[in-house]
């Protein structure tokens, strides 16, 4: 696999990487579990499924190559299955579901801020359909 290129959100205390896949800009489930919430990958895991939160297993080579290099905490299941990907609106629901509210504002800010960056470099690069 290839490593994939990603953005580091700093939370409080907390680190995480938003990998940019070909699904989409994600977040690795384990690491959010762990860095966020202080839960074992694969119990949290369960709870996911159990409330529906959205998000998708990935069994893509670059994915799995990055977020071993980045030695990312992954879910027991996550060899066979693939590794539990996270959208940006799932890790918000989460920190307003698990009452860590002083965490959400700095991550809606932290995602516009990186919105705005790639705003203004597609800008840049004269693709103003694409900033839009």
């Amino acid at each position: 696999g290839m490593s994939l290129t990603y953005t580091v959100f700093s939370l409080g205390d907390a680190q995480l990487h938003q990998l940019h896949t070909a699904q989409g800009k994600l977040f690795v489930m384990g690491e959010v579990a762990v860095e966020l919430f202080q839960e074992s990958p694969t119990s949290f895991l369960q709870e996911l499924r159990k409330a529906k939160y959205s998000r998708m297993a990935s069994a893509d080579r670059d994915v799995l190559h990055t977020t071993a290099e980045l030695h990312l905490p992954v879910e027991s299941s996550a060899a066979t299955a693939g590794i539990t990907l996270l959208p940006s609106s799932t890790v918000e629901a989460l920190l307003v579901d698990k009452r860590k509210l002083e965490l959400v504002q700095p991550f809606k800010l932290a995602l516009l801020k990186l919105a705005s960056q790639e705003a203004a470099r597609l800008m840049a690069a004269g693709e103003y359909e694409a900033a839009l």
